[in-house]
């Protein structure tokens, strides 16, 4: 909702900044090196990826710690929830993209291990409707994945054009395309 604002460290912090009157409201104590976060659509909770492989997630009203999410087995880069707020993902180098499930009970629980990567993946991102996730990877490729709705995902589409690392990736508010940055020196468009 644009009233919060959260950084992440190499302290092994997250400080949560109030914008309205610029003042601290919360600093969230990590085990290691804070890589990737990320706010659900609703600004209710905060997810924290760190050096660790494990995935947090902090309620935004008390600063309490919901959930402590282990899987991956190396740092995790990158984090995004669905717009639905039913789901967010995080990107690893361990060369996988995992899916979590938030429950509307506050449960939250791995959905899937989405794995095709041949390096560190960087970036991850739903499209606007929460049905695709594309992840970026130091392998130089986009791969895009679409949600079966049973738990499930397929992966549809390898996209191989960057000659270097993919560190970033977005849909556009349509989620007709899907835009990678690379250190390539290039971003790239895909239909």
């Amino acid at each position: 909702d644009g009233t919060l604002l959260a950084i992440g460290t190499d302290s092994s912090m997250v400080q949560v900044w109030d914008v309205a009157d610029n003042t601290a409201r919360f600093s969230l104590e990590h085990p290691d090196w804070v890589r990737g976060l990320a706010f659900s659509p609703d600004g209710a909770l905060l997810a924290t990826g760190d050096d660790d492989g494990t995935a947090r997630v902090w309620d935004m009203a008390t600063g309490e710690l919901l959930a402590e999410l282990t899987g991956h087995s190396d740092y995790i880069r990158g984090l995004a929830f669905s717009p639905d707020g039913t789901m967010f993902a995080t990107a690893s180098d361990d060369q996988t993209v995992r899916v979590w499930q938030v429950g509307a009970d506050g449960t939250f629980a791995e959905l899937a291990v989405l794995s095709g990567h041949t390096d560190w993946v960087n970036a991850v991102a739903f499209s606007p409707d929460s049905t695709l996730i594309a992840s970026g990877s130091d392998d130089a490729s986009v791969r895009v994945w679409r949600y079966n709705g049973d738990g499930s995902f397929s992966e549809i589409a390898v996209l191989s054009g960057h000659s270097d690392y993919v560190n970033a990736v977005a849909f556009s508010p349509d989620g007709t395309l899907i835009a990678s940055g690379s250190e390539d020196d290039s971003v790239i468009l895909w239909n």
